[in-house]
């Protein structure tokens, strides 16, 4: 079960004695609300602004055959993105791969084959909602099970590149 957690405190205290972080959350009493989003496992979790509405989204997917998906913030309506060859793995990231302006997605798709995919944000000119105009790119090969997926310009050349 996927949780979101909202703070809607924050607080200052002083202390006579050390604390970690958890237990001063839980000593001063922050007050969070619990809102689930999508009742599957989902392996894949990632946040970002999909729709370029200025709200955090959500994206979600995971298991054998389990469509990727994302929430638009506030309601958390979902919409999808696309299906899996055999199964996405535990990570992905958000980032502009194709210089457009918007939020793409990476993520690996299973052990074997090209298994890390893109998916093509349909925005500037298109319709995110619209699971259709999400086009998926085969990246590559990355032999086995892909996890840890960072995006990031590695080599200077102002173009993102992957490491997983």
């Amino acid at each position: 079960m996927l949780a979101m957690a909202v703070m809607v405190g924050c607080t200052k205290f002083t202390a006579s004695e050390p604390v970690s972080l958890l237990s001063a959350v839980l000593w001063d009493g922050l007050e969070f609300r619990m809102q689930v989003v999508d009742d599957r496992s989902g392996d894949v979790k990632i946040v970002g602004d999909i729709d370029g509405d200025g709200l955090f989204d959500l994206v979600i997917g995971g298991e054998v055959k389990e469509a990727l998906v994302w929430y638009r913030a506030p309601d958390w309506r979902p919409y999808l993105i696309g299906r899996p060859k055999t199964q996405f793995t535990t990570d992905g990231a958000l980032g502009d791969i194709d210089s457009d302006g918007d939020l793409d997605i990476v993520v690996p798709d299973g052990p074997e084959g090209a298994n890390l995919v893109g998916f093509q944000n349909p925005l500037p000119g298109g319709d995110p909602t619209d699971g259709a105009q999400w086009l998926r790119r085969e990246i590559g090969e990355i032999g086995g099970w892909g996890k840890d997926v960072k995006l990031a310009d590695f080599d200077g050349d102002q173009r993102l590149d992957i490491a997983t």
